[in-house]
């Protein structure tokens, strides 16, 4: 298992960063004595960053539902003139 920095959003989502430790499975593997790397994404604790931001998913999603919202309020003031 191989450990990786992460980012953790405020939206609870979270995304890797780049290796930290790699194990002895991914050394032997990119010295290129075994065929396969390793697999598994351990976060390093001290690697970890809060951010008070939302992940770029969910701040598009944000964005298009405004967008939604936006829209359906002007047809609704429309309906009732």
């Amino acid at each position: 298992m191989c450990y990786h920095g992460r980012v953790l959003y405020i939206c609870n989502h979270s995304s890797w960063g780049n290796v930290v430790r790699q194990c002895e499975a991914e050394q032997e593997f990119e010295r290129g004595e075994i065929d396969q790397g390793c697999s598994r994404m351990w976060p390093h604790a001290y690697k970890t960053v809060r951010v008070q931001t939302d992940c770029k998913p969910c701040i598009e999603k944000k964005a298009q539902m405004d967008a939604k919202l936006s829209e359906v309020k002007t047809r609704m003031k429309a309906i009732k003139k």
